[in-house]
């Protein structure tokens, strides 16, 4: 299988289980079926008959079949805890903060079985991070909509715009430090590094946009006051294209620095 079919296999697959969660189109008992056992699982609709042909493929490349199965019961559990979201009832901001990072962290894991070489645990902690940045970012462009939609998500839920920028901060730099220490060429690990941080950068920009926001105020005010103009993120804005620049070249010197440094260590 060349990669890039897996990698639509794979989109398609998330894309779809986002779907029979969000519209609950499958029970309890069928989304745990169609993930585990999807040999045994009965197709009634086209959706299905795809997501079950398209695993069942990405599966069958797998070498590592338990850190997949691994994976895959993680991100299992956070899809089916991600229901909770959704209504009224208030959800702990520890369980949200776990559903978050676990959804995207999860996902975005999965992709390290579908490599052609087997990832190293350095590898396998950045792409279980950018996943939860990722996870974070598309919630903090969809701040309006869930809000509409009654979804609860850390950034609706935020009450520092500042504190919640500062451990947005601290996981960049997580990344930032896992990645100068992997064992590859520097050339590679700038590349890698400048993709990295140019995804991360649409997050800090949009907390950015909060901190405005709240300005000099202790806390944010109720972000449901709000009008769509103030919380959607306008990716036209040359100021909004110019922060994401500025923060993936100075995330990338940082970066630089580090490498140097470490190679400057005595063994």
């Amino acid at each position: 299988m060349a990669p890039l079919e897996r990698l639509i296999q794979y989109f398609i697959c998330s894309g779809a289980f986002d779907d029979f969660i969000d519209n609950k189109e499958l029970s309890a008992a069928e989304l745990e079926m169609i993930s585990f056992s999807p040999e045994q699982f009965q197709p009634k609709r086209i959706e299905e008959r795809l997501f079950q042909h398209c695993h069942l493929a990405l599966r069958s490349y797998v070498r590592d079949r338990d850190k997949y199965n691994e994976t895959a019961r993680g991100l299992f559990r956070a899809q089916v805890d991600s229901a909770k979201q959704s209504g009224t009832a208030l959800i702990a901001e520890e369980a949200l903060l776990r559903i978050t990072l676990e959804k995207g962290g999860y996902a975005v894991l999965l992709c390290a079985s579908y490599l052609l070489h087997d990832a190293s645990e350095a590898e396998r902690s950045c792409w279980y991070r950018i996943g939860g940045i990722i996870q974070l970012t598309n919630d903090l462009f969809d701040i309006w909509k869930d809000l509409q939609d009654n979804v609860q998500t850390l950034p609706n839920r935020v009450h520092n715009a500042y504190a919640f920028h500062s451990f947005f901060t601290g996981l960049v730099e997580e990344m930032v430090t896992i990645i100068t220490g992997l064992p590859m060429p520097e050339k590679r690990k700038r590349a890698f590094l400048l993709n990295m941080m140019a995804i991360c950068s649409f997050g800090d920009m949009a907390i950015r946009q909060l901190c405005a926001i709240q300005g000099q105020l202790p806390e944010l005010p109720d972000l449901r006051s709000l009008p769509r103009k103030a919380l959607i993120v306008d990716m036209e804005k040359p100021g909004n294209i110019w922060h994401c620049m500025r923060f993936t070249w100075q995330k990338c010197r940082d970066g630089e620095r580090r490498s140097v440094a470490n190679q400057t260590i005595p063994a």
